[in-house]
Order: structure tokens, then C-alpha cells, then sequence
């Protein structure tokens, strides 16, 4: 359960942290955002992950929660750049299709 609480936060840590990039920008929303939207966004971005790190931390000890972190950055990243290559003109419908996939299962999981 606490994989999928936290692919969810890096998967959205690193969505956001590609929507600083303008061509990343104009894949995500078909359009531009402005300078301060996009800061906003790099801020959201790196708060995300560390939520997702601290969370890591807590739950599953330091030495086992950072080795855990780094095994999902790497599959969210992987997510988000392959989704950004292969699957832009459909972008959120994956995002929002793997996200909900993954709130329902942790909902399933703890009414279990």
C-alpha cells in the first residue's frame, strides 16, 4: 500500500516538475504557462518528492524508505518520460487513469 500512496506523489512530483520546461508545457496543456506558473509548479514539483522521501522515511525506516524512494522516483520518471514521448496528446487520461488505478487499489486494500 505504501508503494502506491507514494508512486502517486512522485508521479505527480515529476509531472509537475516537467511542466517547467516549455516544451513539456505545450505536451501537458497545449499552451505556454506563464514564468510564475511554471516556478510554481518546479516549488510543487520538489515539495511532492520530498513529501513522498518523509513519508518513505517514517513508515519504512531511513535505511530501508530511501532505497524504496529511489526505486519509485525511477519508476515514475520512467512513467511520466515515456507517457510524455509516446502518449502526449493523451497525457492526463493516462495520468488520471494510473492515479485513480492506484487510489482505488490503497482504498481496497485498507477496507481489506
Amino acid at each position: 500500500m505504501i508503494f502506491l500512496m507514494l508512486y502517486v506523489l512522485c508521479l505527480w512530483g515529476f509531472i509537475a516538475l516537467a511542466s517547467y520546461y516549455e516544451k513539456h508545457q505545450s505536451q501537458i496543456y497545449q499552451k505556454n504557462l506563464s514564468d510564475r506558473t511554471a516556478k510554481f509548479a518546479v516549488f510543487i514539483g520538489y515539495i511532492l518528492l520530498i513529501i513522498a522521501l518523509l513519508l518513505a522515511i517514517i513508515v519504512l525506516r531511513p535505511s530501508i524508505g530511501i532505497s524504496y524512494w529511489f526505486g519509485i522516483l525511477t519508476l515514475a520518471g520512467l512513467t511520466v518520460g515515456w507517457t510524455l514521448t509516446y502518449h502526449a496528446p493523451r497525457f492526463f487520461k493516462v495520468m488520471a487513469a494510473l492515479s485513480l488505478g492506484s487510489m482505488f487499489t490503497i482504498l481496497m486494500l485498507a477496507l481489506a
